[in-house]
């Protein structure tokens, strides 16, 4: 019944593991932030690509924005395992300890025993005794320790199964979120792309009819001009 191996495991690949993913998402979700604000100043300085630099601002803005959701759950993630480790299985381990300790009283007086119960010596009926109430001991703090340990395999089962759901819910959030970002900003670029070109058509339209864009004059020949009697 060792714990000490797999609680090290567990620790390891729970614990460790949730705050170095959270850390991750965590810079990519500032790498992102500041891709945002660097297509935002483009978007000033470059008017021709403004409209496609203005959907990569926005979902990059999106994606850096729903990534807090997922770093604040896996954060809240690691510190439910790591109250279990100091809690169900440090108490689960102190247990095990105790099992330890009246094994080792029991092989001690289990050999005492072994070398006298063959013999007439005065020791032996104390050394049966002794031998006797150490196996008792020794059952009794094995049969804890082995409930110990299940209740804290069970524990460590409904926490894994709960946190999972949560990040499943904290996932779909977050694709769902990135999703419907992306989509926002695809409408607002084809619409910003769409103003343009009816704005540059109505300026070629003006321009074939002989009407300076920003002019008040009309065509070359004026009204005036057919009123004018012929030579």
């Amino acid at each position: 019944m060792r714990v000490g191996a797999p609680t090290s495991t567990f620790v390891l690949l729970c614990v460790f593991g949730l705050r170095q993913v959270a850390i991750a998402m965590k810079k990519t979700a500032e790498c992102q932030l500041g891709l945002a604000a660097c297509f935002e100043h483009l978007t000033h300085s470059t008017q021709a690509a403004a409209p496609q630099l203005g959907y990569h601002q926005r979902v990059q803005d999106v994606m850096g924005k729903n990534s807090v959701g997922v770093i604040e759950a896996l954060n809240f993630f690691r510190q439910q395992a790591e109250g279990f480790v100091k809690d169900d299985l440090a108490k689960a381990w102190a247990v095990v300890q105790v099992y330890e300790d009246y094994r080792i009283e029991y092989d001690a007086c289990r050999v005492d025993y072994e070398s006298l119960k063959d013999t007439q010596s005065p020791k032996l009926p104390q050394a049966e005794a002794r031998f006797l109430d150490a196996y008792n001991c020794m059952s009794g703090a094995r049969s804890t320790a082995y409930d110990s340990l299940v209740t804290a395999e069970s524990s460590k089962a409904a926490l894994f199964k709960k946190q999972l759901e949560g990040l499943s819910n904290a996932m779909v959030m977050y694709i769902n979120g990135n999703q419907s970002g992306m989509e926002e900003a695809s409408q607002r670029m084809l619409e910003v792309l769409q103003a343009t070109s009816a704005d540059n058509l109505d300026e070629s339209i003006i321009v074939e009819d002989g009407v300076v864009p920003g002019s008040d004059t009309g065509p070359e020949t004026s009204a005036q001009d057919d009123n004018a009697a012929p030579f």
